[in-house]
């Protein structure tokens, strides 16, 4: 196995996908520029192509959908829908006339495609509606992703758009595009039936409830936890989520905190000491498995580990304790499971081997891989793997636990320094 790809889904557990507490990097997207419809496009569309919209989808901004469009000139074209209430205008259930809305600058209901970036405001072409009709069967006001409606004969045409005012001007000679009619619903209906976040429409209004399975209104708030039982953390289910779903909380391994009957203490990070409780999948050990949000995927005992789309069904494991679950052959590694694979054969201290990257296992005693290949001057070195925050000894008295500036960014026993402000625990 190559040496890059060889433990590089090791790296990539689930245990992080599980936390789900903080949103990763993701698009930006940029909201309608604020102030009054200019009207900047006057000549009639001549001649125009037919345009296909499909895969409507609510984004991070609320109000905005995003999709992709395909004309019969083979052009694709990314699609925004874009719902905005301005201080004299609140959105309601209607029928609202494109045309009078001729410049995005102010746009209450626009549609406007673009291409050659992923962001709108950075791409170089654009399409712009000039015509049509746009009737909202269920909208919110302020508008949320979560909205019902229909196009009807929506006309766009190629457009120079200003980026500094968000006027727009009719490029001459450019493409014309029609669509006779077109349907979106992203709102999710009553009791349906979910095993995620995606399942429910709108991520960052609706949640799949862990105790019934059935998409709901948002439940609490990660940053403050409001709306969630002091033994309950709240957690969102998707990275373009702003709310999230309630889930009771357990530490991993120990029996005094452990979850009610028919759940599973899944771990949130890689010290061990915070889980939430999830009800066990199917899954057999060693099967493939997709963990979601409101089960394992995998049956007792065993977690869904791995990178995106080969994740496998492994024992869990309780790597800071001095016995193993694992069975033959098997050992367990730093994220709490069981794993067959082969880790470099360096001991605590020792240099690692040319085939092991920065997060290799190491270190490895008779139940364990007690280590991490880690970059220390540029040197892989195997290090002991650790508990961050001053509550746990896991490392020697000259030693502290600390995350390094390495790719692998996982805590490893350091020596001290004397400004602690280098430390980064």
């Amino acid at each position: 196995m190559a040496k890059h790809t060889r433990w590089a889904w090791w790296l990539a557990l689930t245990v992080g996908a599980a936390a789900m507490v903080a949103n990763c990097s993701q698009e930006e997207e940029v909201p309608p520029p604020s102030g009054g419809p200019k009207k900047t496009i006057k000549s009639a569309c001549k001649s125009p192509k037919k345009l296909t919209i499909s895969g409507l989808e609510p984004t991070t901004m609320p109000g905005v959908l995003k999709g992709t469009a395909k004309g019969s000139d083979s052009k694709e074209w990314t699609i925004h829908i874009e719902l905005s209430d301005r201080p004299d205008f609140k959105h309601k259930p209607g029928t609202y006339d494109l045309a009078s809305q001729e410049s995005y600058d102010g746009c209450r209901q626009c549609v406007i495609g673009f291409q050659g970036a992923d962001d709108l405001l950075d791409a170089p072409k654009h399409i712009f509606q000039t015509g049509g009709m746009m009737k909202l069967q269920t909208v919110t006001s302020p508008p949320s992703g979560v909205t019902r409606g229909t196009l009807e004969n929506l006309e766009l045409r190629e457009v120079e758009l200003d980026k500094a005012t968000g006027e727009v001007t009719e490029v001459s000679g450019g493409t014309c595009y029609q669509v006779t009619s077109f349907d979106w619903d992203t709102t999710p209906a009553p009791n349906t039936k979910c095993t995620s976040a995606e399942d429910c429409g709108d991520p960052s209004t609706t949640t799949c409830d862990l105790k019934t399975g059935t998409c709901v209104a948002f439940q609490c708030e990660p940053e403050s936890n409001k709306g969630c039982a002091s033994n309950e953390i709240c957690l969102i289910q998707n990275i373009e989520a702003t709310y999230g779903a309630c889930y009771r909380l357990c530490t991993p391994f120990l029996p005094e905190d452990a979850c009610p009957s028919g759940f599973e203490c899944v771990q949130l990070d890689y010290d061990q000491t915070e889980g939430r409780c999830l009800p066990p999948g199917g899954a057999a050990e060693g099967a493939s498995c997709k963990a979601g949000v409101i089960q394992t995927g995998c049956q007792p005992g065993l977690r869904c580990v791995g990178p995106e789309g080969g994740e496998t069904c492994r024992r869990a494991c309780d790597f800071f304790d001095d016995t193993s679950p694992c069975g033959a052959g098997q050992k367990c590694v730093y994220g709490g499971f069981c794993t067959d694979e082969q880790g470099d054969g360096a001991a605590i201290g020792a240099a690692c081997g040319g085939d092991s990257f920065d997060g290799s296992p190491c270190g490895s005693d008779e139940t364990t891989y007690r280590g991490i290949c880690t970059d220390v001057n540029g040197t892989l070195r195997c290090q002991q793997a650790c508990r961050p925050g001053g509550v746990f000894q896991d490392c020697g008295e000259q030693l502290v636990c600390a995350v390094g500036n390495t790719e692998s960014a996982l805590p490893t026993c350091q020596p001290k320094v004397e400004d602690e402000e280098e430390v980064q625990p």
